[in-house]
């Protein structure tokens, strides 16, 4: 789980990014235009997948109490889980807004 649990992390992270990076994007365009529009629908698809990744980590995490993660790994895990969730609900307010989101 360690390796995989890692690498599913970093991959949401760069997914994140992308996000973000097509919000600023989508921000080049008016509100009216269909690129806007396309933009939009394509950051809420991305954002529904990437939340269901998050919450599959985050079971990992609650499901592996056996695991030889000790506490202070877990904590570090459980920490890195707030942070893209905390991007997250950033992208998602600058989708609801005019623009990128704000760090």
């Amino acid at each position: 789980m360690s390796e995989k649990w890692l690498k599913e992390h970093e991959n949401l992270e760069k997914l994140l990014q992308k996000a973000n990076q097509s919000l600023s994007e989508r921000a080049k365009y008016p509100k009216s235009s269909s690129n806007y529009n396309k933009i939009s629908n394509q950051i809420k698809n991305q954002l529904g997948k990437i939340e269901i990744i998050i919450n599959g980590l985050e079971r990992d995490l609650d499901e592996n109490n056996g695991s030889k993660l000790t506490y202070l790994e877990k904590n570090r895990r459980t920490n890195m889980l707030n942070k893209l969730r905390t991007s997250l609900k950033q992208i998602d307010q600058g989708l609801k807004g005019d623009g990128p989101s704000q760090k």
